[in-house]
């Protein structure tokens, strides 16, 4: 029983289920140092959510690596000040498309 406890509790730690406002939006997968993250992005705001398993994480690297993401996964610019959530999930607001763009 405590066996098929741990693998229910790994197929869920692998899912990326995003908040409602996402729920129809196909996820972008990005690498950022090591890190799986999917990147869900609609109507100038995002959410990122961690795939890989880190035990060492924390909500500041999760913002960071998050930031990284979603710029990567959409080529916005992102207000810093809109960047909330914990080690596994964050959520922002576009400000505009990356300078260049």
């Amino acid at each position: 029983m405590r066996y098929l406890l741990g693998l229910m509790m790994l197929a869920v730690a692998a899912c990326s289920s995003p908040s409602v406002g996402f729920m129809r939006v196909e996820p972008v997968t990005v690498v950022v140092e090591g890190w799986a993250i999917d990147v869900y992005a609609k109507d100038g705001k995002a959410e990122a959510i961690r795939m890989t398993k880190d035990w060492e994480q924390t909500p500041a690297l999760m913002r960071e690596r998050g930031l990284i993401a979603v710029e990567q996964a959409t080529g916005w610019r992102i207000d810093r000040r809109t960047i909330k959530g914990d080690g596994s999930i964050v959520r922002m607001r576009a400000i505009g498309p990356k300078k260049g763009a």
